[in-house]
């Protein structure tokens, strides 16, 4: 796969790390094997310049087939993730 940018919140861009999903997924309670094939199927469709809000998208719904548990937790880590970037700029 050609390298593929992804546009993270912020707009800076980075190079698509597919270690990062499966790191992600590990946190959120996957087995190893299963998170790689989950950052194995959102890495086809992975597109440039994507945006880091429809990976976690593409994430949630291949967690969501696999591992509803899971994807659940990482949904309220990500929610919370969002509340306390909020708060900061009050």
């Amino acid at each position: 796969m050609p390298a593929v940018n992804v546009i993270k919140r912020d707009k800076s861009t980075e190079a698509f790390q597919p270690q990062k999903i499966v790191n992600t997924c590990v946190k959120a309670g996957l087995k190893p094997e299963l998170a790689l094939k989950v950052a194995e199927e959102v890495s086809t469709k992975v597109y440039a310049n994507i945006p880091t809000h429809e990976i976690k998208r593409f994430v949630i719904k291949e967690m969501e087939r696999h591992e509803p548990d899971a994807a659940k937790k990482y949904k309220a880590y990500e929610k919370s993730k969002k509340i306390v970037v909020r708060n900061s700029y009050i």
